[in-house]
């Protein structure tokens, strides 16, 4: 969930991705609400969930049929997907725009890296641990224990992600910064065709059953890739289709992304492919086709604002939605749960998420954004922004 503000605006990349800015990050802060919306789905009111995760077989009235349709709004894993493939593309535009010198390039890239994510992830754990009364909970045969500091700060460092368990896709996002680095400079050396063929390796390499390689790193290494390769291939897609063709491609990759995990199992591979894809299809459109109709909800300011804070809300949310929920529910009428449980289930969704966005917003204000330019002022102090050329891939 990862995400990357200040990589966008330092140094200013060309016109042509200006419209990108905003509304990619308007993507980011829907996946974070998708994501949350999800962890939500599975709690209870008044001991009735809020939604069932029914099979289709289990849909035998309208009732359990609209319950499986508000189900569709929080494709969780789809959003994770999508974040990845964000990065990708946001952190190889970034880079696009870095200096020649490669270890310059690199040691730029690495500190900015760091002050974006290891600040908020510190805040993001210390309140999970405070939130849990520093315990972390029964899981299956293990028994609860107490956090270590030991414990407390291997998940500061992202070695572990056992006290916010959300923080393993920021887990990924941080093993994947040397590859990342790595397709970049072998890019520019050799072009895009061999980026293209580590993706399709890679996507193959998602479906092998292992457990010596940390499997969510190897399952979803591909998605980054595959948003490394949005200002080439995707931008040499988006801009060879029709107005109409745009519109269908448009439909068709929120389609997939809303849906087919709920079709094919949730997490498998198979769909977790289809989710990549698809975000790249979507991300490619919303990149080079910015005037294309049906995309005006990533400029309102409620999404921009939520982009904005997209990474506090991942992070934050995981550990304090709990106790939200415990102080909304006191409130909720035991009648309405038990006769009208989809109403209740949207609504108390929907405030849920509502409320949460002040909190993220601190988060970004008083964490984020002082850090991120944290971040550039060493940059600047190091001299590492002297001559910036624009690498343009083919």
């Amino acid at each position: 969930m990862s995400q990357e503000k200040s990589e966008l605006k330092d140094p200013a990349p060309s016109p042509e991705f200006r419209p990108f800015f905003t509304r990619v990050e308007s993507l980011r802060g829907i996946g974070a609400l998708t994501v949350a919306g999800y962890h939500i789905s599975g709690w209870q009111v008044n001991g009735v969930p809020l939604f069932g995760e029914h099979s289709w077989s289990g849909v035998n009235s309208l009732g359990s049929l609209l319950n499986r349709l508000a189900y569709f709004l929080f494709p969780g894993h789809a959003a994770l997907m999508m974040f990845f493939a964000i990065s990708g593309l946001v952190l190889h535009t970034s880079l696009q725009f870095s200096p020649k010198n490669t270890g310059v390039t690199t040691l730029r890239f690495l500190i900015a890296r760091a002050f974006r994510i290891y600040p908020i992830i510190a805040v993001a754990v210390i309140v999970a641990a405070f939130a849990s009364g520093w315990r972390i909970a029964a899981q299956g045969a293990i028994p609860a224990r107490e956090i270590t500091w030991e414990e407390l700060f291997s998940n500061i460092l992202l070695i572990e992600a056992t006290i916010n368990s959300t923080l393993w896709a920021i887990k990924v996002e941080v093993m994947m910064v040397p590859f990342i680095l790595a397709t970049f400079f072998i890019e520019r050396a050799y072009g895009t065709r061999i980026v293209v063929a580590l993706a399709l390796v890679m996507t193959a390499a998602s479906f092998v059953k292992q457990d010596y390689i940390y499997p969510p790193f190897l399952h979803n290494f591909y998605a980054f890739i595959i948003g490394m390769l949005i200002p080439t291939v995707g931008r040499q897609f988006a801009t060879g289709l029709s107005p109409v063709g745009a519109r269908y491609a448009l439909i068709a990759s929120v389609t997939v992304l809303l849906m087919i995990g709920q079709i094919l199992p949730f997490y498998g591979r198979l769909t977790a492919a289809f989710e990549g894809y698809a975000a790249f299809v979507l991300l490619s459109l919303v990149t080079y086709r910015h005037h294309q109709p049906g995309m005006q909800i990533l400029d309102w300011r409620i999404t921009r604002m939520l982009g904005m804070a997209s990474g506090s809300y991942y992070v934050l949310h995981e550990p304090l939605l709990p106790h939200m929920a415990i102080a909304l529910s006191a409130i909720v009428p035991i009648w309405m749960s038990l006769h009208a449980p989809l109403a209740v289930g949207l609504l108390f969704t929907a405030i849920l998420l509502i409320l949460f966005i002040p909190i993220a917003l601190t988060g970004y204000y008083l964490v984020e954004g002082p850090s991120m330019a944290a971040g550039r002022k060493v940059t600047r102090w190091l001299n590492l922004d002297r001559a910036k050329v624009r690498f343009q891939p083919t």
